[in-house]
């Protein structure tokens, strides 16, 4: 999904040489942002790495214990404040891992929160933001277009930081979007 977008913008983006396909750039770092967003089975993956625990060996003479700082979303009610989560914990981090297949579907335990609802469909109005553009985009309102595509750099930060960032970035998005629509470039005109 990720190639097949990216190779649509950079066949627009070929049509107006000498922008540096600004428009590409802009898609690949920001439609990467959106698809790779760190979910429990991708904090999981990272903490099983075996170049993590060779890392550590390495800093540190002995045995070294180590624990991770985690606040998952569906234990907030019971715990205001991040768990730490040590050894002990490395089975249950790689039986996670392999359920990483759950991500998405009906069964995935922590895909009803309301951020990891957003953080999907970010990706959806992301695609959709990018096709609105290469519909409308050509060479006075180039520089609105990239504009618009790297709003979503601005999306970021945990949890309800996150939500009002992409609230602010979509409102942005869809005045900047009008105006493209318009023909307008950056300055209105």
């Amino acid at each position: 999904r990720f190639v097949a977008l990216v190779r649509q913008v950079h066949q627009v983006d070929r049509q107006f040489p000498g922008h540096g396909f600004d428009l590409t750039r802009a898609v690949i770092a920001n439609l990467y942002r959106m698809m790779a967003y760190k979910d429990e089975y991708e904090v999981a993956r990272l903490a099983t790495r075996p170049e993590l625990h060779q890392r550590l060996a390495t800093l540190f003479a002995g045995v070294p214990t180590w624990s991770h700082l985690l606040h998952p979303p569906t234990l907030r009610s019971l715990f205001p404040r991040k768990l730490g989560f040590g050894g002990w914990a490395r089975p249950l981090f790689r039986l996670l891992k392999r359920f990483r297949r759950l991500r998405g579907t009906p069964f995935d335990p922590f895909g009803g929160t309301a951020c990891r609802q957003l953080e999907r469909a970010l990706v959806d109005w992301y695609t959709w933001l990018v096709g609105g553009v290469l519909e409308r985009v050509d060479g006075n309102n180039y520089a609105l277009a990239v504009r618009i595509l790297g709003l979503a750099d601005r999306i970021r930060g945990y949890e309800e930081i996150k939500v009002r960032n992409a609230a602010q970035v979509q409102q942005e998005a869809a005045d900047l979007l009008a105006q493209l629509q318009k023909g307008q470039g950056l300055g209105g005109t």
